[in-house]
């Protein structure tokens, strides 16, 4: 319990500034993405890949030496996950034993502007979960929400209804050095894009957030 309570300190979505900008497009237009059967066609699976998807016709992506993602310039933080900072890159080095396990998220505003919130203000809790599928890591949220007996028939009901969102999708950048069960995903987008399931936007009382000043 303590391991994965200790999560807090890699998962935790802070929010600083944020920029009003034009208004974003409403809640349904952000609906959440399910995870498609293995091998899926179909429309929406040609083309660029929807948020959080690559479309058929995209490039696999090549994972690279550990050593070319992760270079000497990282600062780096050991703690569940290991987080390095490459200038304004951030990863996370995930080990495989910590994957498909659920962890609770918090997020809080760490600084604001006057009027618009306080410092320490929380945004929200969830469950999410890290799965690999592939060359790809999925951040999932996990609801408990609507709950059933396993033992009953009315359980496959309930997980058919009821399956994991996926929040992102990352592209394995590289595997562990040697001696390290590990991959390796960008993250910067976590903490420099409106996120509809962590953002801030509703208690900084904002529109959206500005990718460029963030």
């Amino acid at each position: 319990m303590k391991k994965h309570l200790s999560a807090l300190l890699v998962c935790a979505l802070v929010a600083s500034i944020i920029v009003v900008t034009a208004p974003i497009a409403s809640a349904t237009g952000m609906a959440s993405l399910q995870e498609p059967p293995e091998g899926a066609q179909g429309p929406g699976r040609k083309g660029p890949g929807r948020r959080g998807q690559r479309g058929d016709g995209d490039e696999k992506p090549k994972i690279k030496p550990y050593k070319e993602v992760i270079t000497k310039e990282a600062k780096s933080d050991e703690g569940v996950f290991t987080v390095h900072r490459i200038k304004d890159k951030l990863f996370y080095e995930i080990p495989k034993s910590e994957l498909g396990k659920e962890f609770v998220l918090v997020s809080r505003v760490a600084k604001t502007t006057l009027g618009a919130g306080y410092g320490g203000q929380k945004i929200g809790t969830r469950v999410v979960r890290w799965d690999r599928r592939g060359d790809r890591i999925l951040f999932r949220s996990v609801s408990y929400s609507v709950v059933s007996d396993p033992s009953r028939p009315i359980a496959r009901a309930v997980k058919a209804s009821n399956n994991d969102t996926i929040i992102r999708a990352f592209d394995i950048k590289a595997l562990g050095p040697e001696g390290k069960d590990t991959v390796v995903i960008d993250v910067t987008d976590l903490y420099t894009s409106d996120i509809f399931e962590m953002s801030a936007k509703t208690r900084l009382q904002a529109s959206s957030m500005d990718r460029k000043r963030s």
